[in-house]
């Protein structure tokens, strides 16, 4: 591939927070719906709190997921300085909008290389020298 790993790592960990953050909703989202009163059971014996009552390994869950999205929701906005910093680093414009669009922009390459008032061809030549020119200055600043 273009990258190397480290690059890769640099420039994917936004998206990857991002969807893991998405994964973390998509629980909450579940377990909110499993505490609707359509899905709380009358039928069966109740039974005084317990360390077994749903409603507070619900809460335990919930509080222990929205912490962790937190935590992740800051550790994105440090991913993306992060980058956004050391895109800023590259002496080339051209190159630093295209990794900004691409990777903190999340932009399809048809979106940048109109952005870039250049043709696809010519972005994507743009683009790997940009990766090449941010593999050597993240390179040096290790």
């Amino acid at each position: 591939g273009l990258m190397t790993d480290r690059v890769y790592e640099i420039l994917m960990r936004p998206r990857k927070i991002r969807a893991e953050i998405g994964r973390i909703n998509a629980e909450i989202e579940g377990l909110r719906l499993s505490m609707l009163p359509g899905a709380i059971r009358y039928d069966s014996d109740k039974v005084q709190s317990s360390p077994d009552d749903p409603t507070s390994r619900y809460a335990e869950r919930m509080e222990a997921l929205e912490s962790k999205r937190d935590r992740l929701r800051t550790e994105y906005l440090d991913a993306q300085d992060d980058i956004v910093q050391k895109i800023s680093m590259l002496p080339d414009e051209r190159e630093a909008l295209v990794l900004e669009m691409r990777f903190v922009g999340g932009s399809d390459f048809e979106t940048i290389a109109d952005e870039a008032s250049t043709g696809i061809r010519n972005m994507f030549r743009i683009y790997h020298q940009a990766i090449i020119d941010f593999d050597k200055l993240v390179s040096e600043c290790q």
